[in-house]
């Protein structure tokens, strides 16, 4: 029996499964992979990375890799078959925070190859060909059996268990939890290939026909993906999928000619929208699909289970590392479920109304869009606020146990996501994000009011004081960019960064101490 009573077993090497490991590793957490497929795949099947996950993966240090190797994009091209609809930038929303004010797109084998590269280089490579048999979970940790592809098992003891192994999730059939939810009566068939056709071709396209839609999605290569609605396609899952089809498919949707050439990948398809009643118990977890799978609409599902990595990490970590107890742990089914679900049920009425066969809604949907989205979408806060909503920056996690807010000030609150800035410092400007990139708590101190630095030296973890508008040796913020997307008022402000990127502490100078006591507690802290 191999034994590490320190370690996490991670299962799934999906972009899920390696962000968790990466993020594990990279606080000096003792972590194994094990994935069931000797390969990557090489097909893409997410295939969008939205801003938020770009802020992690700027955290980490990866961003670059990841803008190198994809396409950004900031709008979309809404068609009623062959008939632009609206045109949807989100170039001039004014949106501000955040260094990503855009959609990447990129090959989810990209995305996996980054990751695991980032992975190796932090020393944890994935162990392919090996399948979580069954586990036992105690008091002090768990037993798992795996199964090596020569038929060898090996039975592992560890602290935790995270089962990162997609929509057929063995650990979530191991823990009896119910995966609540139905597939979409809708059939798909999927062409990654060239196209040539009359709608646009540098940018996301959406066409919705009588009935059935059309989406395209441009990939860096100057191939796309094209999925398309088929009803019965499904009666025919054996029969191999010939480009002819795709392209009679694609015309009877749009009524504009296509030709497809040099697929890389065909398939026919049924989606679900599921989630796990919970996301975990004791020792083990459940993340990303594992946990929830969605509509393609929006984007949402990869990145979803990238941040249910990072939400999860560095409570791992805190607990293995003896600063915090296992209580901690809790709050990741409490805050990250409930935003499975929201993005759940939103984006199922989205795909409903996109991909319905019903023709009556069909009928009243093709001639009201023509009509309502030019005037909705040239509303500049409704782009802003459906941004928002699907580069998930609007999340936020006020009700969450693990905040603390104890300032009555304007402006952010204790469980949202901490902003960008640009900062000033010798020798030239910062981001705020670079600043604070790494795997700790940061504080940080707006204005001149009176400050202890004892009390972070106190706590029981590590955490990185920033300074801004405190003196010569303070980062300046000048321009008060700072101070406005914070909400800090005259009187300056405190705020505790999760290593997440979400606020913890929000206070006064005042009301620091006491704050940063009940934060302390909320965490269940080891003392």
């Amino acid at each position: 029996m191999a034994t590490d009573d320190n370690a996490v077993l991670v299962v799934g090497a999906g972009p899920s499964g390696l962000m968790m490991a990466l993020e594990l590793a990279s606080r000096g957490v003792a972590v194994r992979i094990v994935e069931k497929l000797d390969q990557r795949s090489p097909y893409s099947r997410a295939l969008v990375v939205h801003a938020r996950s770009l802020e992690l993966f700027q955290n980490l240090g990866i961003d670059g890799e990841f803008l190198a190797a994809g396409f950004r994009t900031i709008g979309v091209s809404v068609h009623v078959r062959a008939r632009r609809a609206a045109q949807v930038t989100f170039a001039d929303i004014g949106l501000t925070g955040t260094p990503f004010p855009y959609v990447l797109f990129i090959s989810q084998a990209e995305t996996e190859r980054i990751l695991e590269q980032a992975l190796t280089t932090r020393g944890v490579h994935v162990e392919r060909s090996v399948t979580l048999a069954r586990f036992q979970i105690d008091n002090a940790g768990v037993d798992a059996v795996l199964t090596h592809a020569d038929g060898t098992t090996e039975t592992v003891r560890c602290a935790y268990l995270v089962g990162c192994d997609g929509a057929h999730s063995a650990v979530r059939h191991g823990l009896g939890f119910k995966f609540e939810g139905a597939p979409y009566e809708q059939a798909f068939v999927l062409a990654d290939a060239r196209i040539d056709w009359s709608l646009p071709r540098d940018g996301l396209v959406l066409s919705l026909g009588s009935p059935g839609l059309v989406a395209g999605f441009p990939f860096p290569d100057g191939t796309h993906r094209l999925i398309v609605t088929a009803p019965g396609y499904m009666e025919n899952a054996d029969v191999p999928l010939a480009v002819e089809e795709v392209e009679r498919l694609v015309r009877r949707v749009t009524g504009v000619d296509i030709r497809v050439t040099a697929p890389v990948w065909l398939s026919r398809f049924r989606l679900h929208h599921r989630i796990a009643e919970r996301y975990s118990t004791g020792r083990a977890f459940l993340v990303g699909d594992a946990a929830h799978i969605h509509s393609p609409a929006g984007g949402q599902g990869m990145n979803t289970g990238i941040q249910d990595a990072a939400n999860l990490a560095w409570k791992l970590a805190l607990v293995l590392q003896r600063r915090a107890d296992g209580t901690l742990l809790e709050s990741y089914n409490t805050e990250r479920r409930p935003i499975g679900e929201t993005l759940l049920k939103r984006t199922d009425r989205l795909f409903e109304a996109a991909a319905t066969a019903n023709r009556w809604v069909v009928a009243l949907r093709n001639l009201l869009i023509p009509r309502i989205a030019p005037i909705v979408m040239g509303f500049r806060p409704m782009r802003r606020r459906l941004f928002r909503f699907v580069s998930q920056l609007g999340i936020h996690y006020r009700w969450s146990a693990v905040v603390v807010d104890a300032d009555g000030g304007r402006g952010l609150r204790a469980g949202d996501r901490a902003p960008d800035a640009f900062l000033g410092r010798a020798g030239g400007a910062i981001s705020l994000f670079e600043a604070m990139r790494g795997a700790d708590h940061r504080l940080l101190v707006f204005g001149a009011g009176s400050f202890n630095s004892e009390i972070v030296q106190a706590l029981p973890f590590p955490c990185r004081v920033i300074e801004i508008e405190r003196g010569a040796s303070s980062l300046s913020d000048s321009s008060r960019e700072a101070r406005e997307r914070y909400g800090v008022g005259a009187g300056g402000a405190v705020f505790l960064v999760r290593p997440d990127g979400y606020i913890g502490v929000r206070a006064s100078f005042a009301t620091l101490e006491r704050a940063l006591h009940r934060y302390v507690e909320a965490l269940g802290v080891v003392r």
